[in-house]
């Protein structure tokens, strides 16, 4: 299953789930019907239950309809699901979320995989508030907030109003400080030369600055300069998706390596950019993407990054498509493969502390996995 979201005006959204035979009957039946109620939509204004949104609604309804009937005399499956938005439903409706493995699927775009993972094997009830349950809700609200603005283009507004969503107390402001980032391990020859090739950041070595292995220092100072680079990347971002023949996962891989590389804001810029990256990913109608490492950006090369954002969207989609065979009911476990992982761990006695509010050790987490796997190749 695959699945596609186009945006119609500015606030009504179609979500649309396809597959199979079915779905080249339900697409031009919806173009067809969609067409005549054009100017039914244009009259809808500030999100508001307008006659026109009742109209289309029904139009919509009538075009399921037909499909479901299309989808039997062809032998293919049942008829896609369309879902109509004005941007007043609650993320979670937004998002498609009604399940518990949907919610673990749509976690794990925001916490890091080996942690999600584990938490998942250990048991742990409620992985998606590891980080507290303030910043899940003001993740939901960043993330409905990318799906709405649709296939509108990106500006420095949408930059900064996705920001103020996800971290509300920032209120979108770029900072006026010097950063710095630094790794407690090892650098690699192809790393340094991914960050020496990268114009928005500095190398940094313990001979520069005083590290205990090595680290970057991100050179767009200012908020004036910030606002310029962020321009750039925007008016760059917005012609490189008119191009004929252009690569999905490229773009969105170098967006996100752009954003997190001028890094405009005091925090949450990582999750700022892997959000803009789902959203470009999802207005060329593929799957975010469930990255291995999220610290792993900066130090890759463009190319290496998109081939790390394909894989990431393709296991988005396996799982998808494992959650929807398993059905409603599905244990987050199975939709996610860790059963296997699950009964080592459970006959190893073997666990990672995880306690919402205090520091989790990513690398401890990754280590035992890594540990775990091998054991059961």
């Amino acid at each position: 299953m695959s699945r596609r979201w186009r945006c119609s005006g500015s606030r009504l959204w179609v979500c649309v789930e396809t597959g199979g035979t079915g779905t080249a009957v339900f697409v031009q039946a919806m173009r067809e019907q969609l067409t005549a109620v054009t100017k039914q939509a244009a009259e809808i204004v500030h999100g508001e239950e307008t006659a026109a949104i009742a109209a289309l609604r029904s139009k919509a309804g009538t075009v399921l309809a037909d499909d479901e009937s299309a989808g039997r005399l062809l032998g293919g499956p049942a008829a896609p699901t369309a879902h109509t938005w004005t941007g007043n439903e609650p993320p979670e409706t937004i998002l498609g979320l009604h399940t518990r493995a949907q919610v673990m699927q749509e976690a794990s775009l925001v916490i890091d995989k080996p942690l999600m993972e584990v938490a998942l094997a250990q048991g742990y009830s409620n992985p998606e508030i590891l980080f507290g349950r303030g910043a899940w809700s003001d993740y939901l609200d960043a993330r409905a907030f990318t799906r709405l603005h649709g296939d509108q283009d990106l500006s420095v507004d949408f930059v900064t109003d996705l920001h103020r969503k996800l971290a509300p107390s920032l209120d979108g402001q770029f900072t006026p400080k010097r950063r710095r980032g630094s790794w407690d391990r090892p650098v690699t020859d192809s790393e340094v030369a991914a960050i020496e090739a990268n114009p928005h950041v500095k190398f940094l070595t313990s001979e520069i600055v005083p590290l205990k292995n090595w680290g970057i220092e991100y050179v767009t100072n200012g908020r004036e300069a910030i606002e310029r680079e962020l321009k750039a990347t925007a008016d760059w971002y917005n012609t490189a998706r008119q191009q004929p023949g252009y690569d999905p996962y490229h773009l969105a891989a170098e967006l996100q390596h752009r954003i997190v590389s001028i890094h405009p804001f005091e925090d949450f810029n990582g999750r700022v950019s892997r959000l803009l990256m789902n959203w470009s990913l999802e207005r060329d109608g593929l799957p975010p993407s469930v990255l291995e490492d999220f610290n792993a950006d900066i130090g890759s090369s463009i190319p290496d990054w998109t081939d790390a954002v394909r894989g990431g969207s393709d296991l988005y989609a396996a799982r998808a498509q494992r959650i929807a065979e398993l059905g409603d009911s599905a244990d987050p476990v199975d939709a996610f493969g860790l059963r296997q992982i699950q009964g080592q761990l459970e006959a190893s006695g073997r666990s990672v502390r995880l306690v919402p509010g205090y520091a989790m050790d990513i690398q401890q987490c990754r280590a035992l996995l890594a540990e775990l796997g091998a054991a059961s190749g």
